[in-house]
């Protein structure tokens, strides 16, 4: 993935230079088809959006948290034990895999290499077991997703928490599971759902390049052009908004205005945004964090 992310335009050019098929299937979503069906299966659509559950590991962490209650260090320490995670676990919670991953699929729906570093990145640390006792109250769950959105003549890439209503099918995606969905112009939602790592499925992938390159040797993939100027950065979209706060709400009345949703417990607060971009946010939560009552906040995927 992080080849495919970092030099994918390059490897594409130099197999059709040499006559050669370059397919990487394994990238994403280990035994989930969802690069091909992409390319293939979706060519008579415009691919609007991308979203999804990218990383197993961080998705097995959060269902501890919310099963069982525990911290992230805790269910850390159970996906580490069981082999899912690494003692090095910075590039599933600080988000260079989910990113890697979204690259690759936002590539693959414009035609435009989008590289790693054009990403905003958010990790999953401060995810605490209060926020998901919250968004549990409010009926939503956390899940650590990427996500690409066509906007204008660019797109939108990142990485980032985001609260979900429990009502879509994303929010039922548990364990070590991916679910990835894309929206295309003319088929709206399809939604890709399965073991997103391990050997056999990442092998099942690799497998199914391999036949394909057999069976379909003279077929030639599309080419991506360069990217560099096609990412916006992801404060243009508009979310809801979950902020949880520490004193008087009326503070934060005055700076938000009318909230979607309010729910107390002991000296805490949360309170949900009506939708607005993340300009807009930034420089209204910038005030209360400059109080130092602001504890937590999140995108919500409406």
């Amino acid at each position: 993935k992080e080849l495919v992310a970092t030099h994918g335009k390059e490897l594409l050019e130099l197999a059709r230079e040499h006559g050669a098929r370059y397919l990487y299937e394994g990238s994403v979503g280990g035994g989930i088809p969802v690069i091909r069906p992409m390319e293939n299966c979706l060519a008579a659509n415009d691919i609007r959006e991308i979203y999804g559950i990218l990383n197993g590991t961080t998705n097995f962490i959060l269902a501890k948290m919310i099963k069982e209650g525990k911290i992230l260090e805790e269910a850390l320490k159970d996906a580490q034990a069981l082999g899912y995670a690494e003692r090095d676990p910075s590039a599933d919670l600080d988000g260079p895999d989910a990113v890697r991953k979204i690259c690759i699929l936002a590539s693959i729906a414009s035609g435009r290499h989008i590289k790693p570093e054009q990403v905003w990145c958010e990790g999953m640390r401060g995810i605490t077991v209060e926020d998901i006792a919250f968004a549990d109250r409010a009926d939503m769950v956390i899940k650590f997703l990427g996500r690409c959105v066509k906007k204008g003549d660019g797109m939108v890439v990142y990485v980032a928490p985001h609260l979900i209503p429990k009502h879509r099918p994303l929010a039922c995606v548990d364990g070590v599971f991916n679910g990835i969905t894309v929206v295309g112009d003319e088929v709206d939602e399809l939604m890709f759902y399965g073991r997103g790592a391990g050997a056999a499925p990442t092998a099942s992938a690799v497998m199914g390049d391999i036949v394909d390159i057999l069976e379909n040797p003279d077929r030639r993939g599309r080419l991506w052009e360069d990217g560099s100027r096609y990412v916006e950065d992801c404060r243009v979209l508009e979310n809801r908004w979950y902020v949880r706060m520490t004193g008087d709400l009326r503070t934060a009345e005055e700076i938000f205005g009318e909230f979607t949703a309010i729910i107390q417990s002991g000296g805490e607060v949360v309170f949900i945004t009506a939708k607005m971009d993340g300009y807009s946010f930034e420089q209204r939560i910038k005030i209360l964090k400059e109080l130092s009552i602001v504890n937590s906040s999140f995108r919500i995927l409406d």
